[in-house]
């Protein structure tokens, strides 16, 4: 490997000793590309930063002034198929994310973790995959020195066992899969004829035509998490209208109210629903005489 080389990088946003890492192989190599793949960091690359965000200034790449976001070596994928084929083209992936790194080795990229927990730490041992305990690691290591030190001895050999044992444990619990011999379906064929969304590039990168895409994503996203509050609200609107609520249900019952009027809050804010405005003065009128 050399600077030339194409890595991929994965973090998990909480483990600050990632910092340094990954600003050293920032520096170091130019084809580094951050495949985030948390919530938040969609979220940033879709529609931008909030505001108290905007001047943030940390080591982890979590805000758009980062140098990794600056100069668009993001991308974000929200389908395994076209995460794989990028991987494909890549020399190495390295960082604490298990499914990054198992996703490197499916498309046949070498991959080190950096286990960081015990979840991730028992799978890497289990699947016999070259890993690292992160506070073990210096925050100078260099992706050469771990593509290195990576050995796939004993993940290539023990890889039929394991696969033998997953595939028996579908056979006894009764799960049809498309490894039985009677199965006709052709997966891998008919992948091929689907048309997958390409990765995610940050927003200030896209096209005018994504970021019209984007607003209307935010819109729906928004829609769907109203539609899921009011039917929430919807049947403690049917318990208090009814008079079903005794004493001693009384608490607990306005508790969760009171947790749901703090997740609708924001919500109330971007749309307009007179609806479940309504309820909640009806609510405070009722309980809180």
């Amino acid at each position: 490997m050399d600077k030339e080389s194409n890595i991929a990088i994965n973090i998990s946003p909480y483990v600050k000793s990632m910092g340094k890492i990954v600003m050293n192989h920032y520096s170091k190599y130019k084809n580094l590309i951050y495949i985030p793949q948390d919530q938040n960091s969609l979220e940033r690359m879709i529609w931008g930063e909030k505001a108290a965000d905007t001047y943030k200034n940390t080591l982890i790449p979590i805000h758009i002034n980062h140098p990794i976001f600056l100069e668009n070596k993001v991308r974000y994928f929200v389908d395994p198929t076209t995460w794989i084929d990028y991987l494909k083209d890549m020399d190495f992936s390295f960082g604490t994310r298990i499914h990054g790194n198992i996703t490197s080795l499916l498309a046949g990229t070498p991959a080190m973790v950096f286990a960081h927990d015990s979840r991730t730490l028992e799978l890497a041992r289990y699947f016999e995959i070259p890993h690292k305990l992160q506070r073990e690691i210096r925050p100078d290591v260099d992706a050469a020195e771990l593509y290195e030190e990576a050995d796939f001895t004993k993940f290539n050999n023990g890889h039929a066992k394991r696969f033998d044992a997953y595939i028996s444990f579908l056979d006894k619990n009764g799960i049809d899969h498309i490894y039985q011999k009677q199965q006709k379906f052709d997966f891998d064929k008919e992948i091929k004829n689907i048309s997958f969304p390409k990765a995610l590039e940050v927003a200030n990168s896209a096209s005018v035509y994504d970021l019209i895409n984007r607003t209307g994503w935010l819109k729906a996203r928004n829609d769907n998490e109203i539609n899921k509050m009011k039917k929430k609200i919807a049947g403690l609107e049917k318990i208090i209208k009814n008079g079903d609520v005794n004493y001693e249900d009384k608490n607990v019952c306005l508790k969760r109210v009171e947790e749901l009027l703090t997740e609708i809050e924001p919500l109330l804010k971007k749309v307009n629903e007179p609806r479940m405005a309504s309820f909640i003065k009806m609510f405070k009128d009722k309980f809180k005489k």
